[in-house]
Formats: C-alpha cells, structure tokens, sequence
C-alpha cells in the first residue's frame, strides 16, 4: 500500500508544506512541486497537467477554480478559495491561490490546510446535516476545527462558509463562560455522546446571540469521530421583545400584571367542579448575562414548548428589582398528578435536560398555591403563592416549595428518592433483572426482557414503578435506558454460552418520553449496538408507546435504520398510549407487546378479548408478531393462545430475576400440564374428541380382588383400570391407589399375616369414586379446560350416559399437539 507523504497527524498550517505552481501560456503546460505527483498518485516522472489538478478538486468546486483561471490573465488581482482536494489515499482542505499574473503565466500556491473527511465519511454526515434545512448545522472535527457548515447557521451567525470552513471553534465563543465550563462541557459531550441546552454565541460583528443547540459526538464505522451541532437561533431584537401591550399585540406569551389577573378570574369563574387552579409564582436567576428582554424571551420560549399549556404573566418586581413572574394551570384534581406536571414544567422552564449535572441555564424558585386546598379564590392564589416565593431564598438547584405543609412533606420524601436515584444513575448503580419471554405453542422461551432493578439506601417505602416515574420526570430515563442495555448486552452473551443457545434474543426498553427534549434516544441505541458484538439479529428494541411519539416521521428513519442493522423493533404497552393503530401503519415494526392491563381479568366474552383478538389479526397481517405481557394465570395463557398470540411473559412462567438465579435454574422446565392448555390451531378444528379417544383400554369388576388387580396390572403393563359394574363405568382405580392400600404391610415383618387379608379387599373398596366424563363428540376444548382444573385426569369417553367406549388423557392430548406441530422437544424442557 502506498504510503502517504504526510503523516495522518499533520492539522495545523505551520506545519504543513505549500507548493508553488505557474502556468506558462505558451505551450499550457503546467509546472509544480514533484511531490504533488506522489500526493495526487501520478507516476513521479510524469509532467502534471492543470486538467490533472483540477480532475482532483471537489466536483462542486471546481467551476469556480476554473473560471478564476480564466479570468486571472484580465484580472491581475489575487485570488483564493478554499476547496476539498482529493489525492491518492487522502483528501485535504487547500486554499487555492492565484496571484497577479501577466500575458506570459498564470502563477500561484496550493496551500495544504488540514485532512478532511473522507467521500463516504461526508456523504453519511451530510445526510445528518442537512436533512432539516432550517436547523443551523456545523460539524468539527476531533479537535474542533469547523468543517462543515449550512446556510441556516451562517445566517445565524453572520459569517460566510469559507470565513467558517477551517477555523477553530473558538471563533464562535461568546466570552460568557469559564475555561473550565468548556472543559466540563465537552467532557460530557465524551462521555453521553449528547448535550442540549441554551448557549451564547458571538456572530461576525462581534454581536452575542443566544442559540437552542443540540451537541453531538458522532462516531463512524472507522472509530473515527466528529462533534455535530444542530440550533436555532431564539434570541430576536430587544425592541421585538415587549410583553403584551393590553392591546392584543403579543411578542411574548408572557401577559402584563392586568390581563393576567383578568383571565385569571375569568378561569375561577367557569372551573368546572372536577378541577382546580395550580399557581405558581418564580423567579428565575440566568448563570449567563442576559438582559430583561431576553430573560422574557427566553422564558415565553420555554413556556409555548411546554407540554402542559397554561398562562403566563409577570407580577410586580420584588424587593431587589427582579421580575416576579406567575403561571396557572385549570387541571384536574389530584395532588400527586400536580406534583408531576410542575416537575416537569420546572424542568422545561429552567432549561436543564437532565443529560449532565453541570447548571447551564437558569435556577427557578417557585411558590405554589393550589386552588380548594390552601386557597379560596383568585386573590389568595396570588397572595400564597407569592408568599411561599418570598419566605424560601433562591437555592443553587431548582425547587417547588408549596404554600400547604402538608403537600411540601407529601412531596419531599419523592425529593429524597429523586436525589438518591440520581446518585445511583451516576454510579452506575443499577442492576438488571430478566424475564422470560415464552413463544406459543411450543411454550419455549425464546427470550429475555431486561427491567432495571435499584436499591437504594432508604427507609421510604418505593417499587421500580415510582423510580421508573422519577426518572421520566426528570429526564434521566436515557441515562437508566442505556445503562439497562449496557448490561443486558454484556449478559446475553453469557446466556448464550451457559444455554448453548446462540439464537437466545433479548429485549432492551427505550423510552421515548423525553425524546421531544433529548432528540437522540434512538440514535444513541444505534450507538450502544455498534459497539457490541453480539448479533443484532437477536435483539429486540421495545418504544415505550405509551409515551407520545412526537416526530414519527424522524423516528421512522432511525427505526429502520436499526432493522437493516438487524435489530427488530417492539412497540411496549400497546393500547395505554396515543394513536396505538396509527403508530401500526406509519411505523415498521416486528412486535407488538399488549399491556397487563388488558389481561388482567381476561374472558372469552369480554370486550378485552375481542381487542386482543383483533390486534393479534391485524398485527398477522402486516407481518408483525404479539407479544402478551402480564400473564399470571392458566386460564388467561388459554384465552391468549386462543386468540393467537404469539409469544407471552409473566409470572406465570418466572418473576424477573438475576443473571445469576436464571443460571442456576437453567434447568427447570415448566409445568407439563401448561402445554395441554395451549391452543392449536390445528388440533382444534378437529371436530371431536373421538379424534383423540383410546379405544383400547384396561377394565376391572367392581367385586374383583386387589390380587386380580395386582396381576393385571403385571401382565396388562398399565397405571389404571376403568372400573365397570354391568358394563357401566363407575370409577378409575389407579395404581398409586392399590400401592396406597398395600405400603403398610408389603414388604415388612407383618407381610404374612396381614397381606392376605388386604388383598382380599375388593376394588369398590380402595378405587376413587371421582369420574370426569365426555361425550365423544364433545369438542376438545372441553377437555383442554377439564385437563386444567384435574390435570391428572382420566375421562370416561361415552355415546350413552353410563357407558364407557374410550378414554382420553392428557398425555393423549399432548400427543397429539405433537403430532401437530412435529416439535420432537415438546415434553424436553420448556425453560430454555
């Protein structure tokens, strides 16, 4: 392979070469540095041409080259442009230099400036970059260097492409912030591949602007990495940003002190009974200097993107001449539902999204009075709330603080879980527990799901579901989802080794509630499967449905993006979310998980069933499979199989438990009779039990001796008779039932003199009087369901009530389940 003639590790211009090169207009030829030849890969003999040098300069670039060459013999001013230059193993960002010229030549300087990216390298980055053309896009290199960017951020900004192209980053810097904020800004960067938030920005005029930027580290197959950045500019002219006039001109959502106060009484007047009013008074400190206007500004941003719309004003500045500002909510009642909206409304006010610990943004204080609970009318709405902000001083972290005491210790104890759950997220304390996912009808498990599991070191009472709550509150859901994954990736390797079981697939959960803030949930588990090896083929990705989608269309891209990877898609609790069956036909997805919640109390006429049973069908005919969560008991994996589903889990099968609890158990198998309750398809439309009947079968007198029996049971080979008086049935004697009657003298040191007489006994006398009889022509779901409640069960089979032309068990129906489905593991393990 040839090697380069600079190393890979050249990027600053001092230490790179130029070369002079001249154009003699008498014969055209063309005259360079001999090692522009072994750069551009041309024999190192060989005379270069001008056509030659211009063949390797970027097709979009090129025009422009050529017509400043033509031009350069009527203009004697120097020229330059910076363009992508491709060489033999490597392109290279080059200016491109004409310098005065006379009739004679055209001369000027290829001035070498740093590697760029590859052709396939930019072709992927360019269909990131671009895809939202009112987005501004720069992408930089590894060491900041600016390489690419797009129109909307040189509108933004104020420069050109070729001003940006080839600077540092720094060119940008608004002079706000620490060294050491930049340092530990890009550290998080590194570490979460993602950061967003507001940051200020200086344009080409020297002007601060204050930009909603998403932050990305983008890895590419080739271990090589960029750093992305995607905004918007949100901060206009001071003059644009007055509050409301009174007049109905609105530049901000946020209302004056008397139209707030209006539309305040005017929401107390109509509440209707159900609902209450939730006030909250703040202020907020910016860490970066920022004018009123743009405090107002940014603050009418945040509060329109809000996902709990409300109304917004500005009271009276407070004692140290800051803005006092003041939203309500007309909600329904119910503490802990308010509680969650104005966490999460803090959240979405002070600017932090929980990707990082560092407080870029703002710090709110809040005081909240609540309508029926510690108020009674408008006016105490304002005067408690206000009051609760005064009587608390501004803290380093953002916090409700309630007027009632009551709800301020309701809520702090969900404070104290908060705090200790993000100390275990950032530890990396978090374990995974799986459960089985088990396929029908051959219920054998093909799968693992992977739940997070924590322990904190606390006496408040708490389960996965409230952590699970907090974590979406505060935005750290991510943060869990991708340490699950991390872990559940590294196990399933384990799994398979331990069960020799290569094609074991796993199930790894993504939320996408907060993908409104985060943007990147999808990308970033594209990321994590990148970097394992395991096969992607096994891996399920289950979208939390019950949490709005909001950009299907983007998330569509990234969906199939992870199918051609291998990985197929799930959609989690199903049913419980927004526009379930629109998701269905817009997204590409592989299952479908139907939630507890329509199990829970499942039967064969209710309601529940018949949705079940219709998105099973739909689901079928769009190539995807169902998935049942939740079951817990036989009769609803009866009514389950019934309606097709494909696959279940639930405690049913196993609770979710360790890696180390399923290897150790990796043995165990299920309950046999479990597979008697699955239904067939086939075996079902068989018309009757005839299908199955034992015609040949053992019988017994009723007045016969145990000695008979005992003989019978030799010479038939046999575990039971039917026992007959007249030729009509009148019991089942089994085995078990004479070894019963006998274990207390065979064998032992009264054999002799008692055995005879126990032997003597007659059949009637130790037999079991229970009978399960059927028609023959009975369909055998009747005897599936029979088999569930006796699964030991011997059924007399009958055409006249009281006759006995056939038997059936559930080994019989097994056999011929099995015979059905030509599965040879059937009755082998059931576990793994």
């Amino acid at each position: 392979m040839k090697k380069n003639l600079f190393t890979s590790s050249f990027m600053y211009a001092d230490s790179l070469p130029s070369f002079d090169w001249r154009v003699d207009m008498s014969d055209k030829s063309f005259h360079c540095d001999a090692k522009m030849n072994a750069i551009l890969g041309l024999p190192s003999d060989q005379n270069m041409s001008i056509g030659q040098l211009l063949a390797k300069i970027d097709e979009r670039q090129i025009k422009k080259v050529k017509d400043a060459l033509s031009n350069a013999l009527h203009d004697a001013k120097p020229f330059v442009t910076r363009v992508i230059l491709t060489g033999d193993e490597e392109r290279y960002l080059i200016d491109f230099e004409i310098l005065p010229s006379d009739d004679k030549s055209i001369s000027g300087k290829i001035v070498f400036l740093l590697l760029f990216p590859t052709q396939s390298q930019e072709i992927e980055l360019l269909n990131l970059l671009f895809k939202n053309g009112s987005t501004g896009y720069l992408l930089a290199s590894s060491d900041h260097t600016i390489l690419m960017v797009n129109n909307a951020f040189c509108k933004a900004s104020g420069y050109s492409e070729g001003e940006l192209i080839g600077q540092h980053g720094s060119i940008l810097k608004s002079g706000e912030y620490s060294k050491k904020f930049y340092t530990e800004l890009w550290n998080k960067i590194d570490l979460n591949k993602s950061w967003y938030g507001e940051l200020s920005a200086l344009t080409k005029d020297g002007k601060s602007y204050t930009h909603d930027v998403h932050l990305q580290r983008v890895e590419l197959l080739d271990n090589s990495h960029f750093y992305l950045s995607a905004s918007h500019k949100i901060e206009g002219s001071s003059n644009k940003l007055s509050t409301d006039d009174g007049n109905g001109t609105v530049a901000t959502s946020i209302l004056s002190k008397t139209n707030y106060l209006t539309t305040l009484h005017s929401a107390f007047k109509n509440i209707p009974p159900e609902n209450t009013i939730v006030m909250a008074s703040f202020k907020i400190n910016m860490l970066q200097k920022r004018d009123s206007s743009t405090i107002r500004w940014l603050i009418s941003q945040r509060f329109n993107s809000m996902s709990n719309k409300g109304v917004i004003g500005e009271l009276n500045k407070d004692s140290f001449n800051e803005s006092v500002f003041s939203m309500f909510w007309v909600e329904p009642k119910g503490v802990d539902r308010i509680n969650k909206m104005l966490q999460k409304t803090l959240i979405e006010l002070t600017g932090e999204h929980g990707k990082d610990d560092l407080s870029l943004s703002s710090i709110i204080s809040m005081g909240v009075s609540v309508l029926n609970i510690d108020a009674q009318s408008p006016e105490q709405l304002i005067k408690n709330s206000m009051q609760t902000l005064a009587a608390n001083p501004m803290l380093n972290d953002s916090v409700i603080f309630y007027f009632d005491g009551r709800l301020s210790k309701r809520f702090d104890n969900r404070k104290i879980l908060a705090s200790q759950l993000k100390e275990a997220i950032d530890k990396k304390q978090i374990s995974v527990f799986y459960q089985p996912i088990v396929c029908l009808p051959l219920l054998r498990t093909v799968g693992f799901e992977a739940l997070a599991r924590f322990n904190l070191t606390t006496n408040i009472e708490y389960n996965t579901g409230i952590l699970i709550g907090i974590a979406e509150d505060y935005n750290w859901i991510d943060q869990v989802d991708r340490l699950v994954a991390e872990i559940a990736l590294r196990d399933l390797m384990v799994m398979q080794k331990e069960f020799n079981r290569p094609n074991l697939g796993m199930s790894i959960n993504r939320s996408l509630v907060n993908d409104k803030i985060s943007k990147c949930s999808l990308e970033e588990t594209i990321s994590i499967l990148q970097s394992t090896e395991v096969n992607l083929k096994n891996i399920t990705i289950e979208l939390l449905e019950s949490a709005r989608f909001v950009n299907v269309g983007q998330q569509k891209l990234w969906i199939e993006k992870l199918q051609k990877m291998g990985a197929k898609i799930a959609i989690d609790d199903f049913g419980k979310g927004f526009a379930s069956f629109d998701y269905i036909e817009r997204l590409p997805i592989d299952y479908i998980k139907i939630a507890r919640d329509f199990i829970f109390g499942l039967t064969e006429h209710s309601r529940k069933y018949l949705v079940i049973e219709s998105i099973t069908k739909l689901a079928h005919k769009i190539g995807a499979k169902v998935i049942a969560e939740g079951v817990e008991t036989e009769a609803e994996l009866i009514l389950l199989s019934r309606a097709n589903v494909d696959e279940v889990q639930g405690y049913l099968f196993s609770k979710p438990t360790s890696l180390a609890e399923i290897i150790k158990n990796k043995d165990k198998t299920f309950p046999v009779h479990l597979k008697s309750l699955i239904y067939n398809e086939t075996v079902s439309t068989m018309s009757t039990l005839r299908d199955i009947t034992l015609k040949s079968f053992s019988t017994i007198e009723m007045d016969d001796r145990l000695s008979l029996a005992l003989e019978k049971l030799q010479s038939d080979n046999v575990d039971y008779f039917v026992v007959l008086e007249k030729e009509l049935y009148q019991g089942i004697l089994h085995r078990a039932d004479i070894d019963a009657a006998l274990s207390p003298y065979l064998g032992t040191q009264v054999e002799q003199n008692r055995d005879l007489g126990t032997l003597d006994k007659r059949v009637h006398q130790v037999m079991k009087n229970t009978l399960h009889s059927l028609h023959i022509d009975s369909p055998i779901s009747k005897a599936e369901r029979l088999f569930l409640d006796f699964p030991k069960a011997i059924i007399i089979l009958f055409e006249i009530e009281g006759t006995c032309i056939g038997v059936t068990t559930i080994e019989e129906l097994l056999r011929s389940k099995l015979k059905v489905t030509k599965d040879e593991d059937f009755v082998e393990d059931y576990f793994i």
